[in-house]
């Protein structure tokens, strides 16, 4: 029988994209938060660079993007990059909410205009 995986860990994956994105989710989803909250994670603009990335080469769905984006974004621990945090928070936002905002394709496009230009 193997060793459940930690909060810590399954949000290092999550954040970076890493292994089986659907199967941490899944495992997040059901692990709930430690009380008190604590940040055991921080996501920065590498990692906002990285899910665009995963997303052009199709690497990832749209729909999995937007469910990641907002697995990171509703997180209470994970921290944004207090350096970055409305560039991140935003990309976030956007990332997750397609219907308020567009196609995956034109979201993406966005942020990667934004990225490059700060």
């Amino acid at each position: 029988m193997s060793e459940p995986v930690d909060r810590r860990t399954l949000l290092k994956s999550l954040v970076t994209l890493a292994g089986d994105v659907e199967a941490t989710l899944e495992s997040l989803r059901t692990s709930g938060v430690a009380e008190p909250v604590r940040t055991l994670g921080q996501f920065d603009r590498t990692h906002v660079r990285h899910g665009v990335e995963a997303f052009l080469s199709g690497e990832v769905s749209a729909d999995l993007l937007e469910r990641w984006a907002e697995a990171v974004h509703s997180a209470e621990d994970v921290a944004l990059d207090p350096s970055d945090e409305a560039f991140l928070a935003d990309a976030l936002f956007q990332l997750s909410t397609p219907e308020l905002f567009g196609s995956m394709e034109a979201i993406v496009a966005a942020i990667s205009e934004r990225d490059r230009a700060s």
